[in-house]
């Protein structure tokens, strides 16, 4: 293990436990838990995106008239303006976002993982004007894939049985007819793996003799590891605003392998037709 994995072990252990302390010191009010937890994660994020990144959280509008619901945690890249009142980003435009996450501590409450699929689908229903790939030689689908905002929902726990929680995901998008580009682009699970939708062949980094089909659900084991690999792919899925240098951190978190056999969601392929 080199010593940026053992780091970034560090800073997962560190921030469950910040979580559960939140838990005690919230007083029991539901809000002030919550405040104590964001203010714990976009601590977090900051590390990984400082200055001249931002990191805030809110309500996201584009050039379309649309506005999303307010996301917990938003990485505002360089190019986005000082629109700041009172310590607070009034007004935060999807150009300038770079990736939206919503943190949901236990999604093993049925209710609060629907909560969390809806905010995921209020900001993918925004667009960007131009992003990174508007000019680039890249396939459609990935053009159509930068022109939204990627999406992460983070929680510390899912059901014993994770196949119980993404088929849970896969039935509310059916009953409601969601579209592929309206659903989530990874839900984090702490300690445990990550639930991947793979809406471009391109997006999969997956060795191509693991996973063959490169589209599609697909739930990557990483297990302790998996912090390490959510702060990866936050900057591999990163395509608001051309970057200028490549992620520091990025070259040191490539020899990070799946904890157990990954897991196929063939009945999310309906959604690919």
């Amino acid at each position: 293990m080199n010593i940026v994995n053992e780091y970034l072990l560090y800073e997962s252990n560190d921030l469950k436990e910040k979580f559960e302390k939140a838990s005690k010191l919230g007083k029991g009010t539901s809000q002030e838990i919550a405040d104590f937890r964001e203010i714990h994660f976009q601590a977090l994020i900051k590390k990984f995106f400082p200055t001249p990144y931002r990191t805030t959280k809110g309500k996201i509008i584009d050039s379309f008239n649309k506005t999303s619901a307010s996301l917990d945690c938003l990485v505002l890249n360089p190019m986005h303006p000082h629109t700041e009142v009172l310590a607070k980003f009034e007004l935060i435009f999807a150009e300038g976002v770079d990736v939206a996450i919503e943190v949901k501590p236990n999604i093993q409450d049925t209710s609060e993982l629907v909560r969390g699929l809806k905010q995921i689908i209020s900001v993918k229903k925004l667009k960007r004007s131009s992003s990174a790939l508007s000019n680039k030689d890249v396939s459609d689908c990935m053009k159509d894939w930068a022109s939204t905002i990627p999406t992460f929902l983070y929680t510390m726990k899912a059901k014993s049985d994770i196949n119980k929680t993404i088929y849970e995901i896969h039935d509310y998008y059916v009953k409601n007819n969601t579209p592929l580009k309206e659903q989530f682009d990874f839900i984090v699970i702490h300690d445990k793996g990550i639930l991947s939708n793979y809406k471009c062949p391109e997006l999969n980094t997956i060795s191509n003799k693991t996973v063959k089909n490169r589209t599609g659900w697909i739930f990557e084991p990483w297990e302790e590891y998996t912090l390490a690999k959510f702060i990866a792919y936050l900057n591999v899925f990163n395509f608001g605003q051309l970057k200028t240098s490549p992620f520091v951190l990025l070259p040191y978190l490539t020899d990070i392998e799946v904890k157990g056999k990954l897991i196929r969601i063939d009945a999310a392929d309906d959604f690919y037709k």
